[in-house]
């Protein structure tokens, strides 16, 4: 892995079509590189799409394969 990656996995938002929804909402796969610092790639995410989040953080273990 060479950089942090951001995937959205999940995108729910609007319920007919040819109506713009008022709101949406995603939930996003972050691999973060071990030495990231999580606060600011939340507080860049926020800046750059404006969105209010709430966020669960699961930890993996680091993994023994060499």
């Amino acid at each position: 892995m060479l950089r942090t990656s951001v995937v959205p996995t999940i995108v729910r938002g609007g319920f007919r079509e040819n109506v713009i929804p008022a709101e949406a909402e995603a939930t996003l796969d972050v691999r973060a590189l071990p030495d990231e610092n999580m606060d600011e790639l939340m507080a860049t995410l926020r800046n750059l799409i404006n969105m209010q989040t709430q966020v669960t953080r699961t930890a993996r273990p680091p993994s023994d394969r060499s």
